[in-house]
């Protein structure tokens, strides 16, 4: 989302962001775009922590949970574990375990193979890439870090297609992502971090 795939690299919203800042008077501001496409809250974590903080960021912009919300799946860059896929804090900790990347992909491959074939529908009982405490947690620890460092952290709740699509009060069932969005709106709340939620801003404006 936030990497802007289609978009271009003019049209993502750090550009656009980087635009309007730039339109006030006196105002000097550069917006780095650190989106990675396939990145979920322990990644985004990881880099905040081993290379954001590192450019003395004066505000950190957390957009993070859509692919939080994913299953995880088995494949040759997740292997499985007594029969169910790891997450990636339990995948990261497997790399470290082995010690080796190049045995944990062959183990990935091996094991992978293995996966059930009547796989559950992929919003029950599946476990997801950052269960909802690690999602939490994740986040939580972000707001911490950009806090010792003195710059202000900004959670967004990105909205999903459906929510455009349909009001809310349209529809029977809740979407995994949503459980998420519900999640991060509690940490911002409880952590008295910035909130943006863009969720309201395109309900029901497909």
């Amino acid at each position: 989302c936030t990497f802007g795939s289609g978009a271009g690299s003019d049209g993502t919203f750090p550009a656009q962001l980087e635009r309007l800042l730039a339109e006030r008077p006196g105002a000097a501001a550069r917006v780095l775009n650190a989106g990675v496409p396939g990145y979920g809250s322990y990644q985004g974590r990881k880099w905040l922590e081993t290379e954001g903080f590192a450019l003395d960021p004066d505000v950190v912009v957390i957009t993070l949970g859509y692919n939080d919300a994913s299953p995880a799946t088995a494949g040759p860059w997740r292997p499985m574990q007594d029969g169910a896929v790891l997450s990636d804090r339990e995948y990261a900790a497997e790399l470290r375990g082995f010690g080796r990347t190049g045995i944990t992909r062959l183990l990935g491959r091996f094991l992978a193979r293995r996966a059930p074939r009547d796989a559950p529908n992929p919003l029950v009982g599946v476990k997801t890439r950052s269960s909802l405490e690690d999602y939490r947690a994740n986040l939580r620890a972000m707001v911490a870090g950009c806090r010792r460092r003195g710059a202000t952290p900004v959670i967004v709740v990105w909205p999903i297609l459906v929510q455009a699509q349909h009001d809310a009060e349209q529809r029977t069932t809740t979407m995994l992502a949503e459980v998420y969005q519900a999640a991060a709106r509690e940490v911002a709340a409880a952590e008295g971090a910035k909130l943006v939620d863009l969720v309201p801003l395109v309900a029901g404006r497909p």
